[in-house]
């Protein structure tokens, strides 16, 4: 043994430990046994430890929900005249226009209030706008209205669309610089809204603020622009997207266009969120991060998105692929359960809201522009593969400070990241390892009891996920989001406990006794570092920017580590030093995991109202929580040593975790959906009144029915009390063998998949004031094995035309262009979709022609099924069909949004 004397004067006795003693693997100070015995008398009640976790979470989660929701105070007109220098924006006058616009109702592609009322607004209040600016300089406004024709395949997932139009419109304002200019930055939203919906928020809300953007940089003495500014109100993008095609392909402003501001909705209300940008082209981000006063931003936002889970698509996509034209898409995403219903009205947002975004486009805006790749030709075409590449790492920090680098730094990032944490655990100078392999090894295995515990959570939450789906009860936490974490929260971090709890070192009082908790706390948390640091190494292998999310775990403690060690000079230091200095610095990363936690549920759980019935929306939910948990108390969970018994921590949150499964079994608790005026979480029972009808020879048979479209889980049965006693049953798969499309009237791509999953019910025939006519205005053969067929079809303003040649038989050519690979088939038959819309009705018919090769010799009858279906979206149609449900399957439920129009289906052998 040996003394040393410590900086208060105080003489501590040490004494040297072997690996067998199985007390030290830090380099720490080791106490006597009598002293060990001692305190070991003194260890903290087992659920002392337990406050620290509950302690950070309430007060981390109230920050977070502070700066959520921390929004700047709308400017009234008033304020915004008697301020004196450059115009500001006023989010009072914004308002004003939103009220007017959506006092004009739903406005659907083709109806009298899209294609007529809403475009009047617009116009009016653009040639307002600018009265200023028109008056003083008059070339500088320029006004164009679009109409346009056109087609382009759509490839969405999982199933693409041939997207065809006619008279969309749109209204486009050019904004021209005081210097003459070839270049333009252009900002875009779209008035059109889909059925039974006002719209406000989407995307009614963004053209309001579109409007007081063009009066601001209209005023005499509003800041000067380097380049064209170009405002996009586009008339149909919910179709989708297909104004957005017919300015970028087709309006001679195109061309110049360098770069691009996309707004767009998801939900209603709070802040807009950037959670895409590109392609590549990182400029377009650092402009963003290095302007806006409100940055709310993630990177993770956009894989989420590209990677089809989230069932939406923007116009950025359409900019971006067809336009070759680097852009940013922004979007509010909060509150989504109004998102696409009737609900979304002018109550859902606030002068807040549209403060923070209009404050955000008015700093925006010129730093896009005053950025040195803005006026480089290479951005106008066709976008090289580097620039493609370019891409960026993005977040910001509880909406205070935004962060962003290029994919190449976050590389040498993550792998300096994996470098300096394989240091401080394997190090001997900064971990305290002597050096002895089985002391690398038992890091090792601590690393294997972490990764037991997170699979033993995952394992609990799939279990829990999968017990609510078989009892029924779905989305019990849609309307009260707080019981995800007594019904996966706990469970989670029960299953990290798991190993810990019942590990032979807890075996025993005399073994506890016996050992030291700090050292034990010490492994498991470089265990646990350990795991994250290879985590990191796979992400940054496979190209995941997200994992940037990790390397902050990492890279926080790892500092904590270094700088102990370093004011240590790499000797003895105080494993409570460690500690605490370890958990202060992890608590950057844990406020970031719950602020990124908190979008992630405000994002999904509205969103399991409408992913399908095919997906379980607890296993998601479950998924993402059990995620979260890990990341946020994985460096917390080994203080489960210092506790006397990690059962009665295990045993808590499990009863716990019970009582909630139970609840929401046997009380109205776990009910989904709520009613709340002020608060609606309803769910979206979508149902179409159908005629369907299979022409063959001089045969029609007919049906009548309602076709319900599952957009949740509990299926739309679920609000209409009738439904069941009607004959509401799933759509027969013998029907769907014999019959393209089980004679359903689907209107869009991605339903190809979920057909069987909807239910249909009998119901009365629906009138037909004008009926889709599909007409073979000719035959002829171009080629000894190719005949050409021409239609021609008629009906209203959405019709969709599904081909599916027999067998043998391909689809060799046709009137839009090459013919793209089929992503859906039926009884085995590659099957395509065309979409065709109108927006200002022309009247001749709509034709297409097709080629079909068939085998030579060929002597079959048949070549090709055709379907052809038409909707019935808006005005009396509607209308007439939500009277209908009502009254044959209703009334429906208070706590439900019924969306009803009635469909045609009739399909034929050519």
């Amino acid at each position: 043994m040996n003394t040393r004397t410590g900086k208060e004067g105080l003489n501590v006795r040490h004494r040297t430990v072997t690996w067998e003693d199985s007390s030290v693997i830090y380099a720490g100070t080791v106490e006597e046994k009598g002293q060990r015995k001692e305190r070991s008398k003194k260890v903290n009640p087992w659920f002392i430890p337990l406050l620290y976790p509950v302690c950070i979470l309430f007060v981390v989660y109230q920050l977070v929900l502070y700066f959520d929701g921390r929004l700047p105070k709308g400017v009234t007109i008033p304020e915004a005249v008697s301020r004196k220098g450059s115009p500001v924006f006023s989010a009072e006058r914004a308002m004003g226009h939103l009220s007017l616009l959506t006092s004009i109702g739903p406005r659907v592609v083709g109806s009298h209030e899209n294609e007529v009322l809403a475009v009047d607004f617009l116009l009016r209040e653009i040639n307002w706008a600018t009265a200023a600016l028109a008056a003083k300089e008059k070339h500088r406004v320029t006004i164009s209205k679009q109409q346009a024709m056109g087609w382009y395949y759509l490839a969405f997932k999982p199933h693409g669309v041939m997207n065809t139009y006619e008279g969309i419109q749109n209204i486009v304002v050019r904004l021209a610089s005081k210097e003459p200019s070839t270049t333009s930055l252009m900002i875009n939203c779209h008035y059109d809204s889909v059925p039974t919906s006002p719209g406000a928020n989407d995307d009614g809300f963004h053209c309001a603020v579109m409007l007081e953007l063009l009066r601001v940089l209209s005023e005499p003495g509003a800041p000067s622009l380097p380049h064209n500014l170009i405002f996009l109100f586009n008339g149909a993008e919910e179709n989708p997207l297909q104004a957005s095609h017919a300015f970028i392909s087709q309006h001679e402003w195109a061309k110049e266009v360098r770069a691009f501001i996309n707004l767009e909705a998801g939900g209603a209300g709070g802040k807009e969120i950037l959670f895409q940008a590109g392609p590549g082209n990182a400029w377009l981000v650092q402009a963003y991060a290095k302007s806006v006063p409100y940055p709310h931003a993630n990177a993770i936002g956009e894989e989420i998105f590209q990677s089809g889970l989230i069932p939406s698509d923007t116009d950025f996509r359409v900019f971006r692929d067809f336009g070759n034209i680097p852009g940013l898409d922004m979007a509010h995403a909060k509150n989504g359960y109004v998102y696409h219903t009737k609900y979304d009205d002018i109550s859902r947002t606030s002068l807040g809201s549209m403060q923070h975004t209009g404050d955000n486009l008015m700093a925006l805006i010129p730093s896009v522009m005053s950025a040195p790749e803005f006026v480089l030709p290479q951005n106008a075409s066709k976008l090289s593969a580097e620039s493609m590449e370019n891409k960026s790492i993005f977040f910001d920090v509880m909406g205070i400070y935004m962060v962003e680098y290029s994919e190449g730094f976050g590389t040498i990032l993550n792998l300096t990241t994996v470098l300096l944490s394989m240091v401080v655990i394997f190090g001997k100078k900064f971990g305290g390892l002597s050096g002895r392999n089985e002391k690398s090894w038992r890091i090792i295995l601590c690393s294997a009891i972490v990764l037991s515990g997170w699979v033993m959570a995952a394992l609990l939450v799939i279990g829990t996920a999968v017990i609510l789906d078989t009892l029924g009860c779905h989305m019990s936490w849609f309307t009260r989001p707080a019981l995800i974490f007594p019904l996966f929260y706990c469970p989670a971090i029960a299953g990290c406990l798991v190993p810990y709890a019942f590990s032979s070192s807890h075996s025993s009082s005399h073994q506890k006794e016996k050992a030291d908790w700090w050292d034990k706390v010490y492994l498991d948390s470089l265990g646990v570092q350990l795991v994250w640091t290879f985590i990191i190494a796979v992400g940054t292998a496979l190209g995941i920017r997200s994992t940037f999310i990790f390397t902050l775990m990492v890279l926080f403690p790892t500092t904590a580590h270094l700088l102990v060690a370093l004011c240590y000079r790499f000797r003895f230091y105080p494993a409570k030093t460690w500690l605490i200095s370890r958990h202060v610095f992890s608590l950057v990363p844990l406020m970031i995991v719950f602020y990124f936690g908190h979008w992630f549920f405000s994002l999904f759980v509205p969103i399991s109202a409408r992913i399908g019935s095919k997906m379980n929306p607890d296993l998601l939910i479950g998924i993402i929580a059990a995620l979260l948990c890990i990341m946020a108390f994985s460096h917390i969970i080994p203080l489960i040593h210092v506790v006397s018994s990690p059962r009665n921590i295990l045993a808590s949150l499990l009863v716990i975790h019970s009582v909630a499964v139970l609840a929401v079994v046997l009380t109205p608790i776990g009910f989904p959906y709520g009613s709340k005026p002020t608060e609606p979480t309803p769910q979206r029972v979508q149902v179409l009144h159908v005629r369907s009808r299979v022409h063959s020879n001089d045969k029609v048979d007919q049906r009548n029915l309602f076709w319900m479209v599952d957009l949740d889980r509990n299926g739309a049965h679920f609000s209409l009390p009738k439904a069941v006693d009607s004959g509401c049953q799933m759509i027969s798969s013998q029907t769907c063998e014999e019959i393209l499309l089980c004679g359903i009237p689907v209107y869009g791509s991605r339903l190809l998949g979920l057909l069987q999953e909807t239910h249909i019910v009998p119901a009365p025939e629906p009138v037909i004031h004008e009926p889709a006519v599909l007409k073979l205005v000719s035959q002829k053969a171009m080629s000894t094995q190719v005949r050409r067929l021409t239609f021609s079809v008629t009906g209203p303003h959405h019709v969709s035309l599904f081909l599916s040649p027999v067998r043998g038989v391909s689809l060799k050519d046709w009137t839009f262009g090459e013919v793209p690979n089929a992503t859906y088939f039926w009884q085995n038959r590659p099957t395509y979709h065309i979409y065709h819309a109108i927006g200002v009705k022309f009247s001749q018919p709509w034709e297409c022609w097709l080629d079909i090769e068939v085998p030579q010799g060929w002597n079959e009858k048949w070549v090709i099924d055709v379907a052809l279906v038409a909707h019935y979206t808006h005005s009396d149609p509607a209308a007439r069909a939500t009277k209908i449900v009502n009254d044959t399957l209703g009334p429906v439920a208070t706590w439900a949004h019924l969306i009803a129009w009635t469909a045609t289906y009739d399909s034929w052998k050519f």
